[in-house]
């Protein structure tokens, strides 16, 4: 019995730490993507010009933020009350949908703006469904919630986690015995595997998935807001025209849709991970570039003049931010990739 109740204490305690995580990734898109509409919605070529649309936005912006970090403090207490009050809140964002309509309709004139904001929305909508199915479906969801561990007809657990789960506890509890090296060859090899234990014990790509989302999508709030706050350092000769702002803004969001892909590739364990990096990365090259010409194209103008020191400046907060993304995803290269046969369970715990 009390082998039993340790099981289920194992498992109730992994699901819910597996819970946790999903609702902070889920909470932090959120973020990313209240930001990015802020931005977007008050970049000159999409601005609307009406006080009280941005009231609007602005009101929509800051009650989805608090109704939902509230909510989803309380969903990981498992509690199935507020797995219902989740239902609710995602059916009044779902009616935000009005704003964008009916805007369209009264200003045309602005039309490309609540388009944009229409499908910013609808993104938003299909990764909170996400979330919302997960919190049912979901094996350690189910634990959690319903207390329901599901078991094969040889009683093994159907999910892969929790068979991982009880192996390492097994692991835990009965420790492999020491064995005296016989020689120095022996030494060696021991002290490779032990580094290597130490090494992955520390890094798991889940890990490396978490400081790259808030990497990336930190960055997007981050960098724009310190070129705003040294804005004397980016302007032009005339302090009129500052090209950094929205040029920092662009390659952030083009980096965060970039490595999104990657993200949640890392975070779900799939086995082409590594190449999704590369193509990631190669992704990157490309961007860059593709700017190039309109990077010299802003020193060669002779319209709009800017200081050197703007443009030097500017190179050293991109590379700046290159490194960080190459900071996170530097372990990814010394790790081995997720065993293929994980693939399909995966998959279907996350759909």
């Amino acid at each position: 019995m009390n082998n039993v109740k340790s099981q289920d204490a194992i498992l109730f305690r992994k699901s819910k730490r597996r819970v946790i995580t999903r609702t902070i990734f889920t909470y932090l898109f959120l973020v990313a993507y209240c930001i990015g509409v802020y931005l977007a919605m008050n970049h000159p070529f999409l601005i609307v010009n009406s006080g009280s649309f941005s009231v609007l936005l602005m009101g929509m912006i800051v009650l989805q933020l608090g109704i939902f970090a509230v909510l989803m403090m309380m969903i990981t207490t498992g509690s199935k009350f507020y797995r219902f009050l989740f239902w609710i809140a995602f059916l009044g964002s779902a009616a935000c949908l009005y704003v964008p309509v009916r805007s369209a309709m009264d200003d045309t004139g602005h039309l490309l703006s609540f388009i944009v904001l229409g499908l910013a929305m609808l993104v938003k909508l299909y990764v909170l469904y996400e979330y919302g199915i997960y919190l049912h479906k979901n094996p350690s969801a189910k634990v959690l919630f319903d207390h329901i561990v599901e078991v094969d007809e040889e009683g093994e657990y159907e999910d892969a986690h929790f068979r991982k789960d009880m192996e390492e506890a097994r692991r835990k509890a009965n420790p492999k015995p020491t064995i005296l090296p016989n020689s120095n060859l022996a030494y060696e090899q021991e002290s490779q595997e032990e580094i290597m234990d130490v090494f992955e014990e520390r890094w798991s790509y889940q890990k490396v998935a978490k400081r790259l989302g808030l990497c990336i999508y930190g960055s997007m709030m981050v960098f724009p807001i310190v070129i705003q706050v040294f804005n004397s350092l980016f302007a032009s000769f005339d302090f009129e025209h500052v090209f950094a702002i929205r040029d920092m803004f662009i390659a952030c969001m083009v980096s965060a849709l970039v490595w999104t892909l990657a993200v949640f590739f890392l975070y779900y364990n799939n086995p082409k991970s590594k190449m999704v990096v590369y193509g990631c990365i190669a992704s990157e090259v490309i961007r860059i570039a593709l700017y190039l010409p309109v990077f010299i194209g802003y020193i060669r103008s002779d319209n709009i003049s800017y200081p050197l020191r703007a443009y030097i400046f500017f190179i050293i907060l991109d590379l700046l931010r290159y490194f960080l993304i190459y900071f996170n995803i530097k372990p990814i290269f010394q790790m081995e990739p997720p065993l293929e046969e994980n693939t399909d369970e995966q998959e279907d715990e996350y759909l």
